[in-house]
């Protein structure tokens, strides 16, 4: 049985736009049990924003596939190699076959929280940590930080001011 879904239907999409705050996207990633995992609406493209600010070159490893936005907008960029850490096997291959002989981009199917960093050809120069719904819990995200900040000085989390929030909110309401 697939668990994942690639959107890309106009009716479906709309029938999404709770979720993504009322913004529009061209697709969406859906799990049959938890929704809409990711999505090419403004308000997600705007959380990678920081990131590609700052002008990642060289290798990047990012942890999370999803649709490959993050990558797609990489290989614009001067990256040498983008290594992407993806714990579903599901995801990789619905998304991973466009990245197919791509000779920068190569993709690990590990999960990001016990992946060992020493196992790459070259140390990254940026860590991109594009992943939420694997580490729902505040703290979970401060740990994943703290190990890849480790290793890099160019950290990088997606959505952690959000993730803030909503943890801000839970410890207010105890």
């Amino acid at each position: 049985m697939q668990n994942w879904k690639i959107i890309t239907n106009p009716i479906e999409l709309e029938s999404i736009k709770e979720f993504n705050n009322d913004s529009d996207c061209s697709i969406a990633l859906f799990h049959k049990d938890r929704g809409v995992i990711m999505s090419d609406a403004d308000f997600e493209l705007e959380d990678m924003q920081e990131f590609l600010d700052s002008k990642p070159d060289g290798h990047v490893l990012v942890a999370g596939l999803g649709l490959g936005i993050v990558i797609d907008l990489l290989l614009e960029n001067d990256v040498s190699l983008i290594s992407v850490i993806e714990i579903d096997s599901e995801v990789i291959e619905k998304t991973g076959p466009k990245y197919e002989g791509n000779p920068r981009v190569e993709i690990i199917h590990d999960d990001a929280k016990v992946f060992n960093i020493s196992s790459l050809k070259t140390p990254p120069n940026y860590i991109y940590l594009d992943i939420w719904d694997s580490c729902e819990e505040y703290q979970s995200r401060l740990d994943l930080l703290k190990k890849y900040s480790a290793y890099c000085e160019n950290v990088f989390i997606w959505a952690m001011d959000r993730s803030e929030q909503i943890h801000s909110k839970k410890q207010k309401s105890l």
